[in-house]
């Protein structure tokens, strides 16, 4: 839950200063302003090392012998998190960078603003369900809640690259919701791993999110635009395997009833 309030007030938060700021200002300039609370970070950053020491710099505290991590063995859950973020990183960038424009302005005849209607509706999906993702997650678990979270992204991504225009929206809904589990792999990965790994193993998440989101529109450009809706179909059937695996095993796992 805390995880999706920080990824709600940061989406609300930008979008909203943006949306405030005079209509007459250009983008760039307003996006400056938009962006200029990074600049507080910089100015917290005595008082975040004060509060948040390094381990080996704790009073009585010992350095680890492998701090950062690498020395870990990657568990199967681990392993899951790492495909459950990439699936959805390259989701996110082959649809909305490549497809939905693509076949919103080439097969359905919508201009610049319906297509960006499509994607305010994915957004706005993401944005009603973002808290209530996170207090269900917390209470049943985050590996059943990513399960289903990742079957709906699936099912939404694979109507957007081959349904008709009824389920082409509906997928952009369904794609909203499933962007509402961002933060989801995140705690989990967190939940397996010791504190003084976990910088670590964020980095190695973040390279593979962020390679994922490079290559679904690089991916989908070089194919063309048909091969692209194979590949994001592709993509979509991978999403279901692997949320239709993380709802398995959630069962699997679940503790049995005290007699």
């Amino acid at each position: 839950m805390r995880l999706n309030v920080f990824e709600f007030s940061a989406m609300i938060g930008g979008l909203g200063l943006v949306g405030w700021l005079p209509g007459d200002w250009g983008w760039s300039r307003s996006l400056l302003i938009a962006s200029s609370p990074l600049l507080l970070i910089l100015a917290a950053v005595p008082s975040i090392r004060r509060r948040f020491p390094d381990a080996s710099r704790a009073p009585g505290g010992r350095a680890s012998p492998a701090p950062d991590g690498r020395g870990d063995r990657m568990s199967l859950a681990l392993w899951t998190m790492f495909v459950a973020g990439i699936v959805l990183a390259l989701a996110w960038s082959a649809v909305s960078q490549f497809l939905l424009p693509l076949r919103g302005t080439r097969e359905f005849g919508l201009d610049r603003g319906g297509v960006s209607g499509l994607l305010m509706v994915a957004q706005f999906v993401d944005l009603v369900a973002l808290l209530p993702v996170g207090r269900l997650a917390d209470r049943l678990g985050r590996t059943p809640v990513l399960g289903v979270v990742i079957v709906v992204l699936g099912l939404g991504t694979a109507a957007v690259g081959l349904g008709s225009f009824p389920w082409f929206v509906a997928g952009c809904a369904c794609f909203g919701f499933g962007l509402a589990g961002w933060m989801l792999p995140v705690g989990i990965i967190r939940e397996h791993t010791r504190p003084e790994a976990l910088a670590w193993r964020m980095g190695l998440y973040r390279v593979g999110v962020d390679a994922a989101m490079f290559f679904g529109p690089f991916a989908s450009g070089l194919l063309g635009e048909e091969n692209a809706r194979v590949f994001v179909t592709a993509v979509g059937a991978l999403a279901l395997v692997v949320g239709g695996h993380l709802l398995c095993r959630a069962h699997s796992v679940r503790p049995a009833p005290v007699s």
